[in-house]
């Protein structure tokens, strides 16, 4: 998971060191992340880059909505949808 944590952190505009109780929040919503979208039904492979950025994408979210309570945002909302239809179907996603 180490593409998704890269991919998070720039997501969320950390660079450079990042405090380590901060670190390992950020590793818990990606471990939350994942775990809610194998929950969805969604069969993701660690270190395949578009299920490491699907990841990474789900967790900016949990990250930014804990302040907000905002919903999903309709893109990774599409993700999520075009991912499940395509594994359903067998096509690419």
């Amino acid at each position: 998971m180490a593409a998704a944590r890269d991919t998070l952190l720039a997501d969320l505009g950390l660079i450079g060191d990042v405090p380590e109780k901060m670190s390992a929040y950020l590793d818990t919503l990606l471990e939350q992340a994942a775990s809610d979208l194998a929950d969805a039904g969604l069969a993701l492979v660690p270190g395949v880059p578009k299920d490491e950025f699907l990841t990474a994408a789900y967790a900016a979210w949990l990250y930014r909505s804990r302040v907000t309570g905002a919903g999903k945002p309709a893109r990774l909302t599409r993700m999520i949808n075009t991912r499940t239809v395509n594994q359903t179907t067998g096509g690419t996603a």
